[in-house]
């Protein structure tokens, strides 16, 4: 076989149905297996390596009949298995509270290994919940464990996605538990139960302004493990025994995880992932010697990872796009066959910077906003200089602290009025509803978001504090942390402040009123500041420093564009909304306004951080 050439089609693809893997509990899973096969159909009688997938999201789908029929034809087992207490699978689920996820990987992939059909060399691969599994079986280390691809999983999720600095995701993982709970055990059971389901999730654009949703007011009572750990996730918001599992926490067990070639991708528009993935990646250079590798895009957080080339209402161009099955089979390949697919010449980190567009509407009515890939020798990187934006009264920017005496910008927070979250890095939830959407959006009200009532710009809202620079004169490249610190006060015991970086694309033809690009965002629980491991109220009426971020990015700003920041307490439904009352999440009863404050003062000098570089073109 020549240099640089992967497997090819060379095989017919036999089918076995719910094949039962034993734990070590005495619960079986359920499996489908993909073979490679002769001509007419069965299967060699050859040992391949396996590509092993664990998924609480139905192994029967298209999709994975997808990759099977993909990677069987091409020298691979492709195994798919219901994780514990999902579709065939026994046991219980238990989300992310799952303890036995590690330990059920293990299992899995040793059973495999001794199978006839197998060489004795497994790969994992999976997106989300089945990239967290990766990570919790790894560090339990299978001796059979050979390389593994994941995709858009997270490090901490108390960190980031289930909890962000003490906020819940409440737009992601309200609609997500009734998801899960119309396809578990209970519902599966009962049609009854699953009709119950289905007619409240139909109604969700209503039942979000209810918030919070109460244990036993809901049909999730009928699916009782599904109600327990939503309310797990939805009211404890310390760090507790349910984020100090691999599922939940991998940065807590790292240290454990095996020497094997690792390849990551991970998206700016995602899950809000990102982060989590640079960090990985610096820890397993330093760590590790085998190779690995992270890829970041702007793509969303679904099936069709890495094969989209917009991102909600902005076209980032053909060179996004990336098929995903050649681009792990040449990862596999590579590192299970020892083929040269060339994949130990990519570099270490390749991130796709946006920008640098038309900014005209497509044939889909999508913004054209452009962007290029760009190969990063580590994160942050080392070529960006930090940049210091300070916050202004009037509105604007300045590189310099401001002297005398400067008024703080106050406004009025109103939780019965939260700003709505359009856009960003959230995760496209399956249901019906226009609650919540991923990706590039023009920060204004706009068909197909249920939260806004009119037109009107987010920036026009009296709760939104907005800062811009002037019209770019030459085009400049932030990439990599963005932080904003910000000195602040409340006459509230707890409150929120969030920070939304834009790209302010001037007006043009097709946009006459310009486009405001949401990019990326972040929110601070005050009563988690500093990073605080247990709830703290603050004092009304005192001054805090709070530093929002990293936020991790990498987009080119346009000659005539603005980078513009946006300051505000609430993104709902994204976050769920802050009360202002400092009561416990499990007994909130009404809310309060609380006025808020921002300081740009010589003593207080809010500022925002931006990693610069000139850009390349």
């Amino acid at each position: 076989m020549s240099s640089r050439q992967g497997s090819f089609i060379a095989h017919r693809v036999a089918f076995a149905g719910n094949l039962r893997v034993p734990m070590r509990d005495g619960i079986t899973l359920a499996g489908d297996l993909y073979r490679p096969a002769d001509d007419k159909g069965r299967p060699l009688p050859s040992r391949f390596p396996t590509i092993l997938e664990r998924t609480p999201y139905d192994r029967t789908r298209q999709f994975q009949w997808q990759c099977g029929q993909y990677f069987a034809a091409r020298g691979y087992n492709w195994f798919v298995v219901d994780c514990r207490g999902r579709y065939d699978s026994e046991g219980e689920f238990h989300f992310y509270n799952a303890h036995h996820e590690g330990l059920d990987g293990y299992d899995t992939v040793e059973w495999v290994a001794k199978q006839a059909w197998s060489n004795g060399k497994v790969g994992t691969t999976g997106l989300s919940f089945a990239g967290s599994n990766q990570q919790a079986l790894a560090v339990c280390q299978p001796p059979h464990l050979t390389t593994q691809v994941l995709l858009d999983c997270s490090i901490n999720y108390w960190r980031r996605t289930l909890r962000n600095n003490g906020a819940f995701a409440e737009g992601i993982f309200a609609p997500y538990v009734f998801r899960m709970a119309i396809s578990g055990h209970e519902a599966r059971a009962n049609p009854e139960v699953r009709r119950a389901l289905e007619a409240y999730l139909a109604d969700i654009d209503n039942w979000i302004r209810k918030l919070p949703l109460r244990p036993g007011a809901t049909p999730l009572a009928l699916a009782p493990s599904y109600e327990r750990w939503y309310f797990d996730i939805s009211t404890q918001g310390d760090y507790t025994k349910l984020y100090q599992t691999p599922m939940t926490n991998l940065q807590d067990f790292i240290d454990d995880y095996p020497d094997i070639p690792l390849l990551m991708a991970s998206s700016w528009y995602g899950n809000r992932h990102a982060w989590g993935n640079f960090e990985k990646h610096r820890i397993f250079r330093k760590n590790n010697k085998a190779p690995a590798q992270l890829i970041v895009g702007p793509w969303l957080h679904q099936e069709d990872f890495m094969e989209q080339r917009f991102a909600g209402n902005a076209n980032f161009g053909n060179d996004v796009y990336i098929n995903l099955n050649d681009y792990r089979l040449r990862w596999f390949d590579q590192f299970m066959k020892g083929m040269n697919t060339g994949m130990l010449d990519e570099p270490d980190i390749k991130v796709f910077v946006m920008g640098g567009g038309s900014g005209l509407r497509d044939y889909d009515n999508r913004m054209q906003h452009g962007g290029h890939w760009r190969a990063i020798e580590s994160w942050p990187p080392p070529d960006a200089k930090e940049e210091k934006l300070y916050l202004g009264a009037d509105g604007g920017f300045t590189p310099k602290l401001a002297k005398g005496t400067v008024a703080p910008l106050e406004y009025v927070f109103n939780p019965a009025d939260p700003v709505p979250t359009i856009g960003g890095a959230v995760q496209n939830p399956r249901y019906v509803g226009n609650l919540i959407h991923g990706g590039g959006y023009d920060q204004r009200g706009q068909k197909g978001f249920a939260l806004t009532r009119d037109r009107a710009t987010l920036a026009s809202r009296p709760d939104v504090l907005v800062f811009r620079t002037e019209p770019l004169k030459e085009a400049l490249e932030v990439t990599g942390d963005v932080y904003v610190d910000l000195w602040v006060r409340s006459s509230a015991v707890d409150t929120d402040f969030t920070a939304k970086l834009v790209d302010e694309c001037p007006p043009n033809q097709d946009y006459p009123e310009g486009f405001a690009l949401v990019l990326v965002e972040e929110i601070q629980r005050m009563s988690y500041r500093d990073g605080r491991l247990k709830r703290e109220l603050i004092e009304p009426g005192k001054v805090y420093k709070i530093t929002l971020g990293p936020m991790v990015i990498s987009n080119l700003f346009a000659p005539g564009h603005r980078i513009r920041l946006d300051i505000s307490s609430s993104s709902f439904p994204q976050f769920d909304v802050n009360t202002n009352t400092g009561a416990d999440f499990d007994k909130i009863r009404g809310a309060v306004t609380a006025r808020n404050a921002v300081f740009m003062d010589a003593k207080h000098p809010s500022v925002m951080r931006l990693p610069v570089r000139k850009a390349a073109r």
